[in-house]
């Protein structure tokens, strides 16, 4: 994503918003959403949640982002599972 200067704009992944939104949609889970339990479900650390939130998004997240702005594409539209080959 470029700005008028052609400047790449920094894009994040904000992981706070899924981990509050998950906790209000289970308010009685016997284990409240953290950042470490994330890390841990997506294989990743701690360090790179904090990571995509302070120094920016992984590279492939750009890419998508200017897939959906040059198709007009919802995310859904253009990313879907691989299952067995097919």
């Amino acid at each position: 994503m470029e700005n008028n200067n052609n400047e790449t704009e920094k894009v994040i992944i904000n992981v706070d918003v899924v981990i509050d939104k998950w906790n209000k949609k289970n308010p009685n889970a016997e284990n409240p959403l953290s950042r470490k339990l994330l890390a841990k479900k997506l294989g990743k650390t701690t360090q790179t949640l904090a990571e995509w939130k302070t120094v920016g998004a992984p590279k492939v997240i750009y890419t998508l982002l200017e897939l959906i702005e040059i198709g007009g594409c919802s995310f859904n539209e253009i990313i879907t599972p691989f299952k067995n080959g097919k």
